[in-house]
């Protein structure tokens, strides 16, 4: 293996760097595959930090962060959530499963 690449052992697949340090990644419930929570950990430390409890996907980008999060009382609708790391500010929008199904095909 090259000298530069050095395997990591992670919990979850399709972990996204939040740092030069850190990964994301959905943390799956193996016992109900339904329950995800967004975590963050250290590449050199032990145990993460959870941020989200019902994201169903994420994208890190640069400096932002777009969240989508199952509405915990109904699950009918989701939230998406758009973070700028630079500042405090979280722009939300909230949708029915319905009403994004219906925004999609608009687009297409």
């Amino acid at each position: 293996m090259n000298k530069l690449w050095k395997p990591l052992d992670f919990p979850q697949p399709f972990a996204q760097w939040a740092s030069e340090n850190d990964l994301m990644f959905l943390d799956w419930d193996k016992e109900e595959p339904a329950l995800t929570a967004l975590e963050r950990k250290a590449l050199h430390g032990d145990g993460a930090d959870s941020l989200m409890l019902d994201v169903i996907h994420f994208k890190k980008m640069k400096q932002a962060l777009m969240t989508i999060q199952v509405e915990t009382e109904n699950k009918i609708g989701v939230h998406m959530h758009f973070m700028i790391q630079q500042t405090s500010r979280s722009t939300l929008f909230r949708a029915t499963i319905e009403k994004l199904f219906r925004l999609g095909h608009s687009i297409l």
